[in-house]
């Protein structure tokens, strides 16, 4: 998890070291799995956050950048064959998925920046996401860490006040099938996301 820390502080520093006329903002993400994440982890994730970066180019493009962490856990109670030790596990299991996103986006805003009120926009992360496995059982502890090609579509609320800056976005995470190394079976990333967020504005 060390590494994971270290790579969004890098681009926390990178996105506002020499930016002028952004915004910064911080969610809380609450995301539900689906697809191939849904086979092997039942519950909704409620622990998840991000840091996202914004520039408006002109009136309504909107270009930036985010990462973040998505936390879903899993009791499960049966039998997992590991491959990579030929074990055949039965019993009570805990399983940890982590995905780190970490993309470029783009965006286009319904109404121009110095407009007040609430403004509707739609964006496209591009970039990798970070996934992390991990099975516990008993004092046993399975491992499976890729890297995977991702995008994630979003459609959202932004509203500014003064020098703040209120989200509430939704968005989809798709990341390309990598391998469990496990269970030696190919999965994809999939999964929804409801971000709440506040940041700042710089002008």
């Amino acid at each position: 998890m060390k590494r994971i820390y270290i790579l969004l502080i890098v681009f926390l520093i990178g996105t506002t070291t020499y930016s002028q006329n952004y915004i910064l903002t911080v969610s809380y993400n609450v995301s539900i799995p689906c697809g191939d994440i849904l086979s092997i982890m039942k519950s909704t994730s409620p622990g998840g956050f991000d840091v996202t970066y914004r520039k408006f180019i002109g009136d309504h493009f909107v270009v930036g950048g985010t990462a973040g962490m998505a936390l879903f856990y899993h009791q499960f109670t049966g039998t997992t064959h590991v491959t990579k030790y030929n074990l055949d596990i039965t019993g009570v299991q805990n399983r940890f998925f982590y995905s780190v996103p970490i993309m470029a986006n783009v965006g286009w805003a319904f109404l121009k920046d110095e407009n007040p009120g609430v403004k509707p926009f739609i964006g496209l992360n591009i970039g990798t996401y970070f996934v992390s496995q991990q099975y516990d059982y008993g004092v046993n502890q399975f491992n499976s860490d890729n890297w995977s090609f991702g995008l994630a579509p979003e459609i959202g609320l932004m509203a500014n006040i003064n020098n703040f800056n209120l989200t509430l976005t939704g968005r989809y995470n798709y990341g390309t099938p990598q391998r469990n190394k496990i269970t030696d079976s190919m999965i994809s990333l999939s999964y929804f996301s409801v971000n709440i967020g506040i940041g700042f504005c710089s002008r």
